[in-house]
C-alpha cells in the first residue's frame, strides 16, 4: 500500500471510529500516541474532522428553525468535548 492510500485509509477509519464508537477511538489515539506513520496521523485526523462536523452541525441547527433542523449522525452517541 502507498503512502497516499493509507492516509485516506486512516482518515476515513478515523472518521468513522469516532462517529459510532468515540471511546475506542480514544483508546486507540491514545495508544498510538507517539507513533509516527501515515495511517496513524490521519486516523486522528479524521477523528478531529469528525468532531469539527459535529460542532458545525450543532451550530447550523441552532441558527435554523426547529422545523429545518437536522442531525449529522441521528445515531451518534453524545460526545464529552
Amino acid at each position: 500500500m502507498n503512502d497516499s492510500q493509507d492516509i485516506l485509509d486512516g482518515f476515513n477509519a478515523g472518521y468513522i471510529l469516532k462517529q459510532e464508537r468515540p471511546e475506542v477511538f480514544k483508546h486507540l489515539e491514545n495508544s498510538f500516541q507517539d507513533v509516527d506513520l501515515p495511517f496513524f496521523n490521519s486516523f486522528k485526523e479524521g477523528g478531529k474532522e469528525f468532531t469539527n462536523d459535529r460542532f458545525r452541525s450543532l451550530i447550523i441547527n441552532k441558527e435554523l428553525p426547529e422545523d429545518k433542523r437536522f442531525d449529522l449522525d441521528k445515531n451518534a452517541p453524545e460526545m464529552d468535548v
